[in-house]
């Protein structure tokens, strides 16, 4: 099906935006011929339209990929479950592929005598479905459409990963196809130049010769030569001894340089910065000795401050400003049992009270995240406090709330490392040049 780029539809009627998402769709699951490849980067380099199609591309991808992050190896192992079961029907198949949209013509019989047809007839039905069966236990385990060249290999899983549906191993090689990381497990790519990425899920990626395009997810690459990473909304080309971290969330990127330099569409990054909605910014990541005075960092627009609040019998409250450097933005007052919420600037609804689980007196883990005008308030998986806040933005604890909030870490732009434990040549052996 061919489609003109200029023209926006191709074959039966078919809008431009619809075969965009379709050409989208098979580059996801690695299905695209050369001609198919051909046709979706044409739309993409198109000189007025290429940035629509590309935005478009995007978030076709971000639905191809988060369903199979959602679905994981539970889907592709019932759906493994119910063939075994049906191995001797194809009606599972045959109804899950019409559910699809992607229903096949039954075959025409062939007329045959009717001495042959009684002696053949049996086991010619025993050899198509064994054939049958078997390919579709092929497909289930290595997933769909065709392995292409090697470009990278895995060097370290921690939990589970996957690469077109099939399940990736230390030692397996990646070609095109969509790599799948779901939330609590990691995964080390290494190119044969000896570039490397950890990737942290729930993410989904597609490696490429020299570089990774990041649909979501984090992921912290080293660079042995150059290596481009392809974003949802920009693209990151670190140079040759490059050190830098990447964080996708609902099509939006934060970077963050560790060593070496790295350039964005707009501007070039060098070590111990970072830039997030174009704002560059000093990354910082710190821990407070308990009862040590936190430091006051500058404002940005992306952040995360980790604790715990840990009450005395002589505690009365808490403050915790979070606010740009007009002091525009939000003061919560901590006392036992409750918190109140006030807008730094006049607000007509005034301060609201909310309440904090557990015993008044409790200890309480708290994790307060800025990110794209918004700041959370959670304690673990409880959500406490969500508030729209300034672009850019600092959390400052006061000297005397010092011994109330206890363990503090914090650091503004990607986390500076990866989340689990990793090879030791992938991100952790550079550990002295993390941003201060």
């Amino acid at each position: 099906m061919d489609a003109d780029p200029t023209t926006g539809a191709g074959d039966g009627g078919q809008t431009r935006d619809e075969r965009i998402s379709e050409l989208a769709t098979g580059f996801a699951l690695g299905e695209l011929s050369d001609a198919d490849l051909r046709e979706f980067y044409d739309f993409l380099r198109d000189p007025r339209e290429g940035s629509s199609a590309a935005s478009l591309a995007w978030q076709q991808l971000g639905v191809v990929t988060d369903l199979r992050a959602g679905m994981g190896t539970a889907f592709q192992d019932t759906v493994k479950h119910r063939l075994d079961l049906e191995g001797r029907s194809d009606r599972f198949t045959r109804t899950a592929r019409s559910r699809l949209g992607n229903a096949r013509p039954s075959l025409e019989p062939v007329a045959m005598p009717e001495s042959r047809r009684q002696l053949r007839l049996a086991p010619l039905l025993l050899i198509a479905g064994a054939i049958f069966i078997a390919a579709l236990v092929f497909a289930a385990r290595h997933g769909r459409g065709t392995a292409g060249e090697t470009l990278c290999r895995v060097l370290e899983v921690e939990g589970e990963a996957s690469l077109g549906g099939g399940a990736l191993v230390a030692g397996s090689n990646v070609d095109h196809r969509q790599v799948v990381v779901p939330g609590g497990s990691q995964l080390v790519l290494a190119w044969s130049d000896g570039s490397l990425a950890v990737l942290a899920g729930p993410a989904n990626a597609v490696a490429q010769s020299a570089g990774i395009s990041l649909t979501n997810g984090g992921a912290w690459i080293v660079a042995a030569n150059q290596f481009v990473c392809g974003l949802p909304d920009d693209t990151v080309r670190a140079e040759a001894g490059c050190r830098v971290a990447l964080s996708v969330v609902d099509n939006r990127s934060v970077v963050g340089v560790s060593s070496g330099t790295a350039s964005l569409t707009s501007r070039t990054l060098k070590a111990g910065e970072a830039a997030s909605s174009s704002i560059p910014y000093a990354w910082t990541n710190w821990a407070a000795a308990d009862g040590a005075h936190a430091p006051h960092p500058e404002p940005s627009p992306d952040w995360v401050l980790d604790g715990t609040l840990a009450w005395d019998e002589h505690a009365e409250g808490a403050d915790v400003g979070i606010a740009d450097g007009s002091l525009n933005g939000l003061l919560l007052t901590l006392s036992p049992g409750t918190m109140q919420v006030t807008r730094s600037r006049a607000s007509s609804s005034g301060p609201r009270t909310v309440p904090l689980p557990g015993a008044p007196l409790g200890q309480l883990t708290l994790r307060f995240a800025a990110s794209h005008r918004h700041l959370t308030l959670a304690s673990g998986t409880m959500l406490l406090l969500q508030e729209d806040i300034p672009a850019a933005t600092a959390i400052s604890i006061g000297p005397a709330n010092a011994r109330l909030l206890q363990g503090l870490r914090f650091h503004n732009g990607p986390a500076p490392h990866p989340p689990l434990p990793v090879h030791a040549q992938a991100w952790l052996a550079g550990a002295e040049t993390s941003p201060p």
